[in-house]
């Protein structure tokens, strides 16, 4: 079982991935957008995956990766 760190800005696909991942199995930690998953990052959480939005509106995918 891994864990996957979703990051995105709109709540229905963080919803959706949840979901799908959850049910595959996989721990799913969710961040509303790039400085609450870097937080999340900086605070230890060791995700095996992230999956990133490259296009929010408050620290984009692409400043954060």
């Amino acid at each position: 079982m891994s864990v996957v760190m979703v990051i995105d800005d709109e709540p229905n696909l963080r919803f959706v991935l949840e979901l799908a991942l959850s049910d595959a199995g996989h721990n799913v930690i969710l961040a509303k957008n790039g400085l609450d998953g870097l937080e999340k990052l900086y605070a230890g959480l060791k995700p095996d995956l992230i999956l990133v939005d490259l296009k929010m509106s408050i620290l984009s995918g692409k400043d954060l990766l």
